[in-house]
């Protein structure tokens, strides 16, 4: 039985379909390559990070702003747990049902 090379028959001496060899630097773009790349590009900073079209990016964005929101719903609902026990004034609702606001009855 014979070993069978790793890239027989995926066209590893056609140039067409082969990696290429090195990435091209921005040292060798042509100055319309250059102006096309820096079109293209997306900003840094803020403004890129706002003006995003990637849906990729815009999807990450939504993912990570719905946990930081369910992780800011869950500190404030251990702060109104928290606060339960030390509650020493009155509710509202104990407010407005003692028995002196009650209407009373005509005789």
């Amino acid at each position: 039985m014979t070993a069978i090379p790793a890239n027989a028959g995926f066209g590893a001496d056609d140039p067409a379909t082969s990696a290429p060899a090195a990435v091209e630097s921005p040292a060798t773009l042509t100055p319309e390559e250059q102006q096309l790349s820096d079109v293209w590009s997306r900003p840094r900073g803020l403004w890129g990070w706002l003006t995003t079209t990637n849906h990729k990016h815009i999807g990450l964005y939504f993912i990570f702003t719905a946990f930081g929101f369910f992780l800011l719903a869950g500190c404030l609902a251990l702060l109104i747990a928290f606060s339960w026990p030390c509650r020493t004034t009155r509710s509202w609702g104990q407010t407005f049902t003692t028995k002196s606001s009650r209407p009373t009855a005509a005789r």
